[in-house]
């Protein structure tokens, strides 16, 4: 079982968002999907079988269409479990089939560094305005293409935080999440972004974390709020842009409000069970 995320930037029209949704909902695989103006992209993830992961891909680029790549990037995450491994067949399988879909040169890497090394090494990161541009020469070209490309990922999860820092500058953000992501700060599963940065010292980042069990995510924000009080600011609202295992999110809540809880008082995890007459 392979999970898939597709990171696109600018967001999605909200017709071909409703539409990749429904698709995805119909079908029993969708894990995630949300619009995020501030970070400029829309995220959609979803769980896909070895043999179906080429066609579920190819269902949603049809969605978005070549019209729809058109000064748009993509990055597609194929985050592999624990043992499992992708054939290079298979990833050019999925390759073949997302350029000839949406008309874009397409990168493929091979992630097998953790996050803050990963930041440098990748084919397509983070920029101010959504993802970045890709680094390497394309293993797909297309020559005319509109489309700012598509980078396939593949290796072990990645995790997806969205972290505002609020109340200061855009260069104390920076130091501050150097704090937790830079060659210095101890944390080698971390990499940090700093994507946008608006008016009203309002800082928008972006957190992928390549192992929460070595790096939890109350860890890594219990740091980033001391920094940022060291110059007078503070963590504002954030969002999880990605699946991750329900204990991450509980031993984060326990973490900042001292709240226990279990994953049988969460109520989703009680939601979808089998009975008469639902399905």
């Amino acid at each position: 079982m392979l999970v898939i995320r597709l990171v696109t930037s600018p967001p999605l029209p909200a017709g071909t968002f409703d539409d990749v949704r429904r698709r995805l909902v119909a079908a029993g695989t969708l894990l995630g999907c949300l619009n995020d103006l501030d970070l400029n992209v829309s995220v959609v993830s979803f769980r896909a079988d070895d043999s179906d992961a080429t066609s579920m891909l190819s269902a949603i680029c049809e969605k978005i269409g070549a019209p729809g790549s058109v000064g748009r990037a993509f990055r597609i995450d194929v985050q592999t479990g624990s043992g499992v491994t992708l054939s290079d067949e298979a990833v050019r399988s999925m390759a073949v089939a997302v350029h000839g879909t949406l008309r874009a040169p397409v990168y493929i890497a091979r992630r097998t560094l953790p996050a803050a090394a990963w930041k440098s090494a990748r084919a397509m990161g983070w920029s101010r305005d959504g993802l970045g541009p890709p680094k390497n020469a394309p293993v797909l070209p297309y020559s005319g293409s509109e489309s700012r490309g598509i980078a396939i990922e593949i290796g072990p999860p990645l995790f997806l935080f969205k972290v505002q820092l609020a109340g200061v500058t855009e260069a104390q953000a920076e130091k501050i999440l150097s704090a937790v992501g830079g060659p210095e700060s101890g944390f080698a599963e971390v990499g940090t972004y700093l994507v946008a940065a608006q008016r009203n010292d309002r800082n928008f980042c972006v957190l992928e974390l390549s192992d929460l069990k070595r790096t939890p995510p109350a860890r890594v924000l219990r740091v980033l709020g001391i920094e940022a009080r060291r110059y007078g600011g503070e963590l504002g609202a954030g969002a999880v842009l990605s699946h991750l295992p329900l204990q991450s999110l509980l031993d984060t809540l326990a973490a900042h409000t001292g709240l226990q809880a279990t994953s049988a008082q969460v109520i989703e995890t009680h939601l979808g069970a089998s009975g008469p007459g639902q399905s």
